[in-house]
């Protein structure tokens, strides 16, 4: 005989059948509340790196545009003593490095072919120029190049130029370069002399790779390590 099911169990089973879902409804919102706040944290991070890297790469160009103005500047300047009647020859680099504002014969870019000051590029006398380091983060070097040892190919003559070198710039410094120049430049230097200038124009080494480009970064193989570099003609010959 079937059991007779009091009403008051009746009940307690139709409360919990209406319990259940609802309890089912709420752990389902909280899952989805869970996956959302994942999302959006996934997103804010992403967003966040983003903008940091945008922000390095604003850092980047700025510094480089410094870079860039500066190598400018030396080649108007270089030009302006040309036109004075100074010869390429007589032109003195020599800047005051280690600070006791004495010109020795044995210090790097002294030019006795520069007898007046009508040669020096970084004198008021001459073209007034001020020397200044390489902008912070572009390069570990912490000097520039004056060069006239190396043949920019496809630039004047075969006749080695006068250069601004660079050295040591990162690969990713060296991209924005060229990107910023609008040079493109396909493979690994391998053949580039750094000489100081000292007046004396030495036939050493052609670049290859610049092929007609007056300014550009090129990677330069340097034994076991590629070291890109940045170079700007100062004097086409």
């Amino acid at each position: 005989m079937p059991r007779k099911i009091p009403a008051a169990e009746k009940l307690d089973n139709e409360s919990k059948q209406m319990t259940n879902p609802q309890s089912g409804n709420v752990l389902w919102f909280i899952l989805i509340a869970v996956a959302l706040l994942a999302a959006l944290t996934m997103v804010i991070s992403r967003s966040g790196s983003t903008v940091d890297q945008s922000g390095d790469v604003e850092q980047q160009r700025v510094k480089i545009s410094q870079m860039l103005r500066y190598a400018k500047s030396l080649e108007a300047g270089v030009q302006q003593t040309r036109l004075r009647g100074v010869s390429e020859n007589d032109m003195s680099f020599w800047h005051d490095s280690n600070g006791d504002n004495i010109e020795n014969a044995t210090d790097t870019y002294f030019n006795a072919n520069c007898t007046v000051t009508d040669c020096h590029l970084f004198d008021v006398g001459g073209a007034g120029l001020t020397y200044s380091a390489p902008p912070s983060g572009i390069s570990s070097a912490t000097d520039w190049v004056f060069n006239g040892t190396n043949d920019i190919l496809d630039v004047g003559t075969t006749a080695p130029d006068l250069i601004l070198i660079l050295p040591q710039i990162s690969t990713s410094i060296c991209a924005q370069i060229n990107r910023m120049l609008e040079t493109t430049y396909g493979g690994v230097e391998s053949n580039v002399d750094f000489t100081a200038f000292d007046g004396t124009f030495t036939a050493t080494e052609t670049i290859d790779l610049a092929i007609g480009q007056q300014a550009g970064c090129i990677d330069y193989q340097n034994g076991p390590d590629v070291e890109p570099f940045f170079y700007q003609v100062l004097i086409k010959r």
